[in-house]
């Protein structure tokens, strides 16, 4: 199931917060086209001195989203 276009704008809203963050790169069955219904979201993040600290409140505000699969964050 191929991610809505709104879904992908408010995903990179957020991760935009976060000026560490300077590339994303979405991996796994997404990218490869092989998700399944409520298959999760993986994201690769890309930039300069990205923490834990910076990971766990982009995660938290991707949580506050409400979307119903996860987002798993990695750098």
């Amino acid at each position: 199931m191929k991610l809505k276009e709104k879904t992908i704008t408010e995903i990179l809203r957020i991760l935009k917060q976060n000026p560490k963050v300077n590339d994303v790169i979405l991996f796994v069955s997404r990218a490869k086209g092989t998700e399944k219904q409520g298959s999760d979201i993986d994201l690769a993040l890309v930039g300069e001195d990205i923490q834990c600290r910076d990971i766990c409140q982009l995660a938290n505000n991707l949580e506050d989203l409400d979307f119903p699969y996860k987002i798993d964050l990695v750098v």
